[in-house]
């Protein structure tokens, strides 16, 4: 077979991921928390809909948000995407008004049909990140004395996963996804002594573990509305963690080191329902999204974990134009909505953010390539000390390249 240009690209984005996402400033309080800022849903062409997914097909942009939508791909069509993320925001208490930002690639994803009629994915995505920057009253032991530390956090928990969907008949798809989760979460504590000494506690975890999940979407045609039922699961799987901690002077000389520390954090078995409705030029989907984290007994200092719930809806309405192929597709325009309910409760208030979206996905002349914007505007917690209300804007671009399968063939 002869690949043309996305395989390449695919390659260098993922070369390049680690050294992009590693450029960032600080952008939330609340990453500071569990295993970060984390990620219900994925940021695709689909964002300017509310980032709906589970009943919406991977046609012109690939969702990884239910893999039975991968069977819906074009046929011999080979599909790299890239998305690339950004946010703004804006942090209000009583004793905070600070900005902040980042700018990332949030995901890279492969598509192909190698086998009969199955669809295969191959991806990197994001699934949470760390980091912030703060500080922390400590009480030195033996003492009545308090010394403010800075405290400074990174990293975050990526998947890589290949998925393949295939349609049963004209009507049912389905689909599975095995992957790995990986990353680490990242820990620095600085604390100046009377004496002018800087004692650095400097905390790792490392997790890792495979994953897997599966899903299934049902068309329904009628003489004007086509339906598209869906729904996804993911059981629950036990992360390995491994832990390291050295206690360090100014010089980095280690004063103290504990390696080696095992243990397993348990990562919330996840399920999604969702309906779209598509007639003439316009198309519509909900969705909810579940994660279940109290089942984990997941907490931590000053938090603990519940269930996790996002709610969307988006409505998308599809322009077209005439080629010389005749009418295809052409400029599309979309807005939604997203409610989310965080896994973390902070004394005693769970974690909600609202948003509104736009967006819009202009394809190339011979609508084998799509390039997608979306963007988000909301708001996150509330602004009582020492909660902190998150004014944010999120914006990204999606880049979904197409190319052809083409087999060679020899002649006498």
């Amino acid at each position: 077979m002869r690949y043309k240009q996305p395989i390449l690209v695919f390659c260098l984005a993922l070369s390049y991921c680690d050294v992009v996402t590693g450029q960032e400033d600080p952008n939330s309080i609340y990453s500071a928390y569990g295993i970060g800022d984390y990620r219900m849903r994925d940021q695709n062409a689909y964002m300017g809909m509310g980032n709906v997914g589970v009943a919406m097909p991977s046609t012109y942009s690939i969702n990884e948000i239910n893999p039975s939508s991968f069977a819906w791909l074009p046929k011999d069509n080979l599909k790299l995407e890239l998305t690339l993320g950004g946010l703004s925001s804006r942090y209000i208490n009583e004793n905070v008004n600070a900005a902040a930002g980042d700018f990332t690639i949030s995901r890279v994803a492969l598509s192909a049909q190698f086998i009969g009629a199955v669809r295969t994915i191959v991806g990197l995505r994001r699934l949470s990140q760390v980091q912030y920057y703060t500080t922390a009253s400590r009480g030195i032991a033996g003492t009545e004395t308090n010394t403010t530390n800075d405290v400074e956090g990174n990293g975050g928990l990526y998947q890589i996963y290949t998925g393949n969907a295939i349609r049963i008949g004209k009507n049912l798809a389905v689909g599975a996804n095995i992957g790995f989760i990986f990353g680490s979460i990242n820990t620095k504590e600085s604390m100046a002594l009377n004496n002018g000494m800087t004692i650095v506690s400097d905390a790792n975890k490392y997790y890792h573990q495979a994953s897997l999940g599966g899903g299934v979407q049902y068309q329904i045609s009628g003489e004007k509305n086509k339906w598209i039922l869906g729904a996804f699961y993911e059981p629950q799987i036990k992360l390995n963690v491994e832990e390291e901690a050295k206690l360090l002077n100014q010089s980095d000389e280690i004063l103290s080191e504990k390696n080696n520390a095992y243990g397993k954090f348990l990562f919330p078995q996840k399920f999604g329902v969702g309906i779209s409705l598509s007639r003439n030029s316009f198309t519509g989907s909900i969705d909810m999204i579940g994660h279940l984290w109290s089942a984990t007994k997941y907490k931590g200092n000053h938090f603990t974990a519940t269930d996790a719930y996002s709610f969307s809806a988006g409505i998308r309405h599809q322009f077209t134009r005439t080629t010389y192929w005749g009418q295809t597709p052409g400029i599309s325009l979309h807005a939604g909505f997203n409610r989310e309910q965080s896994y973390l409760v902070i004394n005693n208030n769970q974690i909600v953010s609202n948003a509104a979206t736009i967006g819009a996905t202009f394809p190339s002349k011979n609508n084998l390539n799509f390039y997608s914007v979306g963007c988000k505007i909301g708001s996150r917690g509330i602004a009582v000390y020492p909660l902190i209300k998150e004014n944010f804007f999120e914006f990204n671009f999606n880049f979904s390249l197409g190319g052809f399968l083409y087999k060679d063939k020899k002649y006498d």
